[in-house]
């Protein structure tokens, strides 16, 4: 018998903004996720590993950057206007 065993990533897009981008510079739009990692048993996740993770993804360039959960909220609830991430 064999116990197929593992770690698994799940991930929930929170909103799509258009905003600046910090690293290429280009007006483009962002995907804000949060992103968990799991210990999988028969591909089923059964046990959280660390924290909830919150990022912002540059669709034209791909870069990622790391947001706390308050940043996050902010972000997604529109509080701020202008580039959001560059005001950390």
């Amino acid at each position: 018998m064999f116990i197929i065993f593992g770690i698994r990533r799940l991930g929930k897009l929170l909103a799509t903004l258009s905003y600046v981008c910090g690293n290429c510079g280009q007006a483009a739009a962002h995907r804000i996720y949060t992103r968990w990692t799991f210990f999988s048993l028969f591909f089923l996740p059964i046990i959280p590993l660390g924290r909830k993770q919150y990022r912002s993804q540059c669709i034209g360039c791909g870069a990622e950057r790391s947001l706390t959960r308050q940043e996050a909220e902010l972000i997604v609830d529109g509080a701020p206007t202008g580039n959001p991430v560059a005001a950390r």
